[in-house]
Formats: structure tokens, C-alpha cells, sequence
């Protein structure tokens, strides 16, 4: 679970990073569309925490210091660019993806558990079809 707080800290960052960045007319769009994305998963990393570390059963487990998930997420961020908003979603639809397969492969979960990280599958399944409509639709 350590992992996945780490990958949802870096999309939640790199989409804040998106989100002062954007630029050109439609910058604005943009600028929410990143909120979108980031918005939601603060909430998700504090429930992962206490559902799927402290309330695991039968016992539980003490979440890593915050430091220590920046950390981790520093390590997965993509370059930002001041001058292609295109290529930030692009790369941010990468780290998603990434997320997307590493949450399939998660065995053993509670109902607890699986309840919590099929939400947060849903949301970022979601923000993937809406990547693809601004990433890849748009160039038909």
C-alpha cells in the first residue's frame, strides 16, 4: 500500500504542477482539469491509510511519515514543461496508467479494502478517459 500512496502523491503533485503551468487560450480549462484530477486523491491517500494500513485485520499497520511518501513520489514525477501543456497530460496520463496497473495487481485485500481501491481505480479510470479525449481524440 506504501507504493501506491507514494504513485497517488505524484500524480496528485504533478497535476498541482499541471495546474500552474497551463497556458494559451484555453488555459483555464486546463487549469481546472488538473484540479479534477488531484482534488480527490488527498482524501484517497488519508483512507489508505487508515483502512487499508491502521484498520487492516486482524492487526494493523502504522503508516510511513509523510517525508518518507514525498520522497518516494519524488522519484516517479515526469519532467514538467513551461511550454507544452499537451505533453504534461501526456506524461501524467502515463503515471496514471502506471498507477492503474499496479492497483490490478493488488491480492489480498479485505472487502474493506477493495471497496476503497475500486473508488479510487474508478477515479483514476475516469481521469484516463478524459485524458484520452483531450490527448488523443482531439488530434482526428
Amino acid at each position: 500500500m506504501n507504493e501506491l500512496i507514494a504513485y497517488l502523491t505524484a500524480i496528485k503533485g504533478y497535476a498541482k504542477n499541471i495546474h500552474y503551468t497551463c497556458h494559451s487560450g484555453d488555459f483555464y480549462s486546463k487549469h481546472i482539469f488538473a484540479d479534477l484530477i488531484s482534488d480527490p486523491i488527498a482524501d484517497f491517500i488519508d483512507k489508505i491509510k487508515e483502512v487499508c494500513l491502521l484498520g487492516h485485520f486482524p492487526v494493523g499497520e502504522r503508516p510511513l511519515e509523510t517525508s518518507k511518501y514525498d520522497k518516494m513520489a519524488s522519484l516517479l514525477y515526469p519532467n514538467t514543461s513551461e511550454s507544452d501543456d499537451k505533453a504534461n497530460f501526456k506524461r501524467i496520463q502515463e503515471l496514471i496508467i502506471t498507477t492503474l496497473n499496479l492497483i490490478e495487481k493488488l491480492e489480498g485485500l479485505t472487502k474493506g479494502e477493495e471497496n476503497l481501491i475500486g473508488a479510487i481505480a474508478e477515479h483514476l479510470q475516469q481521469m484516463n478517459g478524459l485524458l484520452n479525449l483531450q490527448n488523443f481524440f482531439t488530434e482526428l
